[in-house]
């Protein structure tokens, strides 16, 4: 059984488009973070998606990289999160160890989530979630902190509330447990991040 308790469910509550941005005059990137009235996830202050590009993009200053391959394509996604003083970090997923929760296989960047702690000595939440194809996932999470989940390669339902990629999605800080579900045969990539609020 993948359900989780309703009564523990965070709510949705706000769905924010990522917004195509020149980062050079010849590359351009859909920016998810920050948005129009909301400047950060927990510590996380940018939340940046590249591709489907031939290479790996340039890593920058208090960054973590993240290597999402597209299969199908032959081409890469990464994903660059941004915090105050997180160094310059890259990893691509197959160089992670997963774990499942349902019928997702889960790996944890930086923070713990389900007792599985992260590489990354960031101390606040990245993990990546991937469904296969159909199926659903169930993830307990520290109730209080913030957390978004961004929704980079196919289509992922939350509860009654559905995204396709390039979706930021901000969840309510009440509650444990979030629950994910894929509808369809194609693949699904979130990335979820969170953390304590930023001070001032």
């Amino acid at each position: 059984m993948h359900s989780t308790t309703e009564s523990l469910r965070r709510e949705i509550t706000r769905v924010i488009a990522a917004r195509v941005t020149p980062v050079t005059p010849t590359l351009l990137v859909r920016r998810a973070l920050p948005a129009a009235g909301l400047r950060s996830i927990g510590p996380w202050t940018l939340l940046d998606h590249f591709g489907p590009l031939p290479s790996a993009p340039e890593p920058r200053p208090d960054t973590l990289t993240y290597l999402l391959e597209d299969a199908g394509a032959g081409m890469l996604h990464g994903l660059q999160v941004g915090a105050r003083e997180l160094g310059t970090w890259r990893y691509a997923a197959e160089s992670l160890a997963a774990f499942r929760a349902g019928d997702a296989q889960v790996r944890v960047l930086s923070g713990m989530l389900m007792g599985r702690r992260g590489p990354a000595p960031a101390p606040q939440l990245l993990a990546h979630v991937a469904l296969a194809g159909r199926g659903r996932a169930g993830l307990e999470l520290p109730a209080g902190f913030e957390l978004a989940a961004y929704v980079a390669l196919g289509h992922a339902r939350f509860g009654v509330v559905e995204a396709d990629a390039g979706k930021l999605l901000r969840f309510a800080r009440d509650g444990a447990a979030i629950e994910v579900a894929n509808d369809l045969d194609e693949r699904t990539d979130i990335l979820l991040l969170g953390g304590a609020p930023l001070a001032g």
